[in-house]
């Protein structure tokens, strides 16, 4: 990996008009191939290119996040695309629009070929952002796609969706014995579901609250601002609780749903 406190000059080098940057590497990132224009750009002479590895022109405010995303994409088959910042080698950075490919022969993956473009200011600007947010809050880069794979999930979203689906089903479960059992109308039976996505709503916010703070309990620890605020949202969500038991206890004690012999 290249060293995080590498010498940077903060001086952005102007990429090229009509200009392509393209290099190859083999499977673990090592050089192999790279046209003139790379040379000239990265400050490096072909010789000390050929068989370097390839974060030779990383720079140091990439974030390692970026970085794994790539090489997961790469590994399963799949191009990337995204725009970097490179480190010359006398500290000047240039930004470039990158797209990586693997190079498969016989059905396995033999290199890696990167072909790079100019960017726009506007994906410059954005990626400055997002490599800034990165690197503070330390969150993983996933597609749009992989963000609905569940192992991408984070922890806060898994635990909602197992606690919630199980709580989902005891309490359909709940409400189909109750209306069997009291033999409710059309109009309280509605009530009840109402009452029931209502809880559901709730719930689903309320762990998902729990679980964050579960995962942050050190930090609210340490800010007393967000451990108050903490405390205002669980009172809250306990008196919310509450009116919701004192709704259901009034429905049951209701005429209507008193139990109907035959």
């Amino acid at each position: 990996m290249q060293n995080r406190n590498a010498y940077v000059s903060q001086k952005e080098v102007p990429f090229p008009a009509g200009t392509v940057l393209i290099s190859k590497t083999d499977p673990k990132g090592f050089i192999t191939y790279c046209n003139e224009e790379f040379e000239q750009i990265s400050g490096y002479s072909h010789e000390e290119l050929m068989g370097a590895n390839h974060n030779i022109v990383r720079h140091p405010d990439m974030p390692p996040q970026a970085f794994k995303w790539m090489w997961h994409r790469l590994l399963d088959g799949k191009p990337w695309r995204g725009t970097v910042k490179n480190r010359s080698k006398n500290g000047d950075h240039y930004w470039v629009r990158a797209t990586v490919s693997p190079i498969f022969e016989d059905g396995r993956i033999t290199g890696y070929v990167s072909m790079r473009r100019a960017p726009s200011r506007q994906q410059i600007q954005e990626a400055e952002a997002s490599y800034r947010s990165h690197t503070q809050t330390g969150a993983e880069y996933f597609s749009p796609s992989e963000h609905l794979q569940f192992k991408n999930w984070s922890l806060r979203y898994k635990l909602q969706l197992v606690i919630q689906s199980a709580l989902m089903v005891v309490l359909g479960l709940g409400q189909w014995f109750i209306s069997q059992r009291l033999h409710t109308d059309p109009t309280t039976e509605m009530e009840l579901i109402g009452g029931q996505i209502a809880l559901h709503a709730f719930l689903y916010y309320f762990i998902g609250y729990i679980a964050w703070c579960i995962l942050c309990r050190n930090h609210l620890i340490k800010r007393r601002t967000k451990l108050g605020l903490s405390c205002k949202v669980i009172s809250i969500a306990k008196w919310i609780s509450a009116s919701v038991m004192k709704w259901v206890k009034c429905v049951k004690r209701s005429p209507i749903c008193k139990p109907t012999y035959a």
